[in-house]
């Protein structure tokens, strides 16, 4: 059908000899569905000792999908059932691999989550798979290190923070089929559709692992930010000259637009919001710097924060971006990255005071507990 549309063939008009072979083909392939036969029973019993929910994605150039099946281990065998599969056409404009197999493993995260909730599976572990070293270079980094189209989309998939995610190789990932496609003739006799790998019918020590190298690949797709080019000037005092945070954030951009036309990169006509955005992580990470470098040393080198330190009880630890965000205990809450690991910044700081002000006049003036609406973000 997409490649109808693709040609630009009208309801009524006669389809091209190849067309019509397909489609032949297609309806010929048909007949064979009847041969198809589906277990609906999952394998839980009294003999039921532990359940997993395990997931694959994969993608190609003309469609992506995901894969979910139940691991049930019984006291004397370890039965693997299909649950559900989900499959998507690959968008009209081009798009790369790469991106095709994060959009699989977006699917395969709204897999897991619906069969979580039909069949009422909470708190069992769940393990995802995919053949994209790529996809998982972007999944288990900070969202905020990858421009948009990434990071929409891993911020979702980190949305399942139970999932455990892994790389297989393409021959032994059970999605290959769903987005390669495959006859209905052959998809009957194909074990691993059905029964999922070989290898995940045997003990967990035998399932593979492979330590995920960097992909060059993966940092085509890192946010371009021109806050390394002035992070060495020490002490700025911009921040002290303006009493409004909007005002040093514009201000702040302006100052970045101007290094970036004077290096004759491009320039926006007009000031959009990830510019403010990036102002306001500069002078985040200023404020960091200048108040808590002993401690960002510490964590860059993998030691631990000494415990003289204020910031010794928030467990903090240094993201994508360098920054300093407390650990929490709110990991596993349906909330925003930033609500869950929120920024640290000095309490006496003239920048800290100017962040407090511009929160109490977006709540209109409002008491203590509108304006500690900050937290959310900040802390």
């Amino acid at each position: 059908m997409q490649e109808l549309w693709v040609r630009g063939l009208d309801w009524d008009d006669e389809l091209s000899c190849d067309l019509a072979k397909k489609w032949t083909l297609f309806q010929r392939d048909l007949l064979n569905v009847p041969t198809i036969r589906v277990p609906r029973w999952l394998c839980i019993d009294s003999d039921t000792i532990n359940i997993e929910l395990h997931g694959f994605s994969d993608a190609s150039s003309s469609a992506f999908g995901a894969v979910a099946y139940l691991r049930v281990e019984k006291l004397a065998e370890v039965r693997v059932v299909l649950i559900e599969s989900k499959t998507k056409v690959a968008p009209l404009k081009n798009v790369s691999i790469p991106r095709l197999e994060l959009c699989a493993a977006v699917v395969l995260v709204r897999l897991i989550k619906r069969v979580s909730v039909a069949l009422k599976l909470d708190n069992i572990p769940v393990f995802l798979w995919t053949d994209s070293t790529v996809t998982l270079s972007w999944i288990l980094s900070h969202p905020n290190r990858w421009k948009d189209f990434v990071r929409n989309r891993v911020i979702e998939i980190q949305d399942l923070p139970e999932a455990k995610w892994s790389y297989i190789s393409s021959s032994e990932n059970p999605a290959d089929l769903a987005s390669r496609g495959v006859p209905i003739n052959r998809l009957q006799n194909e074990s691993i559709w059905w029964s999922g790998p070989p290898w995940l019918s045997g003990p967990s020590n035998s399932w593979p692992t492979s330590q995920i190298p960097n992909s060059p690949e993966a940092d085509r797709e890192k946010r371009t930010t021109i806050s390394c080019h002035v992070a060495l000037v020490q002490g700025w005092d911009l921040k002290t000259k303006y009493s409004s945070l909007i005002k040093l954030l514009r201000i702040t951009t302006w100052c970045f637009r101007f290094i970036k036309k004077l290096k004759r990169d491009f320039v926006t006509e007009y000031i959009d919001p990830d510019e403010i955005e990036n102002s306001l992580l500069f002078w985040v990470r200023d404020n960091q710097q200048s108040n808590f470098n002993e401690e960002i040393q510490c964590l860059h080198n993998g030691r631990p924060i000494p415990k003289s330190s204020s910031l010794y009880r928030l467990t903090p630890f240094l993201d994508g971006n360098g920054l300093l965000r407390i650990t929490g205990r709110l990991h596993f809450e349906s909330l925003h990255w930033d609500e869950k690991h929120p920024m640290i910044l000095s309490k006496d700081s003239h920048f800290t005071k100017l962040i407090i002000d511009a929160h109490h006049k977006r709540t209109l003036h409002g008491g203590t507990q509108l304006t500690s609406s900050i937290r959310r973000r900040f802390d």
